[in-house]
């Protein structure tokens, strides 16, 4: 099995995330706490380490998994 790159639509790494792994595929999106000020307090967020990009582990055997339907999830 090897890890592959997947490249997201802006800001949509968690839906793309979540839909993946309904569909059983192993995911990893790295993230990072961070503190921003949001009306004029102090929040942590957790933001992507690494914006519209998601790892997806695919094996390279006939019977595993294709790329045709991580191309076409939302």
């Amino acid at each position: 099995m090897d890890w592959y790159l997947v490249y997201t639509k802006p800001r949509q790494e968690t839906v793309a995330l979540l839909h993946l792994q309904r569909q059983g595929y192993v995911c990893y999106m790295p993230t990072l706490p961070v503190e921003k000020v949001r009306r004029r307090s102090l929040q942590q967020v957790v933001v992507p380490l690494f914006p519209r990009y998601l790892f997806v582990q695919l094996g390279s055997d006939r019977l595993d998994k294709s790329w045709a339907p991580i191309r076409s999830t939302h």
